[in-house]
Parts: structure tokens; sequence; C-alpha cells
């Protein structure tokens, strides 16, 4: 059998065949004398049996000692795997259920579907404009946070929108909605002051998460865009509560 033929017998692109050649996983045919490599069925069986394994879930490097063992596999090897198949159904079942909010509420799926969900539940109660700065600022931590770092946000943001905390948010962010030109000085601070008392904890684990970021300007840009996605008396609220933040007491819990 030539290259072409093997692969299509084995359902793999001649591509993924050399690759196999290449990291030692199949042996590699000698040529013969009209310069093409002549396989014979052992190699077809040695193949079948890599994509066997493979579509275990199984890493390549792990295959070679699998199959030196004529198919006997450790529990170890087992244990990893069924882990690996574990998060992968879950994944799945995340993203199902995202798919599920998205056709439900007609959403976009142009932001992060690990905060889908999340964002989705938090928007109930929330004006229009106050929902698109929600979103283009999930699609600003699917790009400028590093893997590890939003899904600390994702958490949370599961955190905001499947505890008590949901309805404080709500609340909260309905009255940030409402201000505008003639909203007081005394307004504006109750509601400042409310927020630190009710979220600050969670303002302040957010608030970590992105001092901290690996990329250099990512604060600078969630900075940016909560200017630019708010008014004039939105900016003064949200300049008193990162102001008391600062200041607030570590031991204050979400709620009290």
């Amino acid at each position: 059998m030539r290259s072409n033929e093997i692969a299509r017998i084995a359902g793999v692109s001649v591509r993924t065949l050399r690759h196999y050649h290449q990291i030692g996983l199949l042996e590699e045919p000698p040529r013969q004398p009209n310069g093409y490599r002549s396989y014979d069925v052992q190699h077809l069986i040695r193949l079948l049996r890599v994509g066997q394994l493979a579509k275990l879930g199984m890493r390549l490097t792990d295959i070679p000692a699998v199959l030196n063992r004529d198919g006997e596999i450790e529990t170890s090897t087992l244990d990893d795997l069924d882990r690996t198949l574990a998060y992968q159904i879950a994944v799945l079942e995340r993203q199902r259920q995202t798919i599920a909010s998205l056709r439900e509420r007609q959403a976009t799926l142009d932001i992060p579907q690990e905060m889908a969900a999340a964002l989705i539940a938090l928007e109930d109660g929330r004006d229009e404009k106050a929902a698109k700065a929600g979103r283009e600022q999930a699609v600003l931590f699917g790009h400028v946070f590093e893997d590890a770092e939003q899904n600390e946000i994702s958490r949370l943001y599961d955190r905001l929108a499947t505890t008590e905390l949901s309805g404080i948010a709500r609340e909260l962010g309905q009255r940030f909605d409402a201000l505008g030109p003639d909203s007081t000085d005394e307004e504006i601070a109750d509601l400042a002051n409310s927020y630190v008392e009710r979220l600050g904890p969670w303002l302040k684990d957010f608030e970590k998460i992105i001092r901290g970021a690996a990329r250099p300007d990512a604060g600078a840009l969630i900075s940016e865009h909560a200017v630019v996605a708010s008014n004039s008396r939105q900016r003064q609220m949200m300049a008193l509560v990162a102001k008391a933040l600062d200041h607030a007491p570590a031991s204050k819990k979400e709620g009290d």
C-alpha cells in the first residue's frame, strides 16, 4: 500500500501519517526503487490501533507505551483519561447551557461563552445601554486577559449571578442606570456607599484581578471602556466607589 491508500483505509490524512512518522509513533517503511513507500498490513493495524487510542482522548506521546504493552493500559492512564473526558463533558454542557440562554434571549455569540450565562442573567432589569456595556466589557475580558485570569473573572460573575448577590446587583444596577443630569450629589454619594457596603468584597476581588493582570494595559483598557460607556454622573459615582474601596475594611462581607 502507498501512503494515500493506507491513509484512506485508516481514515487519516497523509499529513497525519507523516506526522506519526516524525514523532516515532509509526515506523516508516523502506522506499521502493521507484521512491514510494510501501506499507503492509502490520502498518495498517498499528495505525488503526493508534487511531482507536486517540479517539479515547489519549495523548499521542502516551500511545507508544500502551502499544508496546500490547494494548494494556495502566490504571493511572485510565484515570487521567476519565478526568479529561469529564472536563470535556462539563465544557460541552456549559456550551449547551450558553446556547440555550442565547437562543431564549436572542443574544449575540460574540461574548466569551464562559461568561455568557452569568451576563445574560445579570441583564434582567437593566436598561439597553447597560446590557450593551456589559457585553462589550466581556469582549475585552476575552481578549486582554490570560486564560487563568478569564477563569477567575468568570467565577466572580457566576458568584454575582447565582447567589443572593444577584438581587443586590440588579437593584444597584437599576439605580446606576437611572443616574443622569438631574441626579443630585446626595443621590450619587448614597448609591456609591450602597455599592461599597453591599458589594464591597466582590468589587475588591474584581479589582484585584484587573490590577494583577499579566498584560500591562489591561486595567487601562477596562477603565477606558467604563468611561466611554457611562455618563458624567455615573462616572462620578464610580470614582466615589473606587476611592471608598481603597479604605474599606477587608472583613466587611457582601450583603451585610
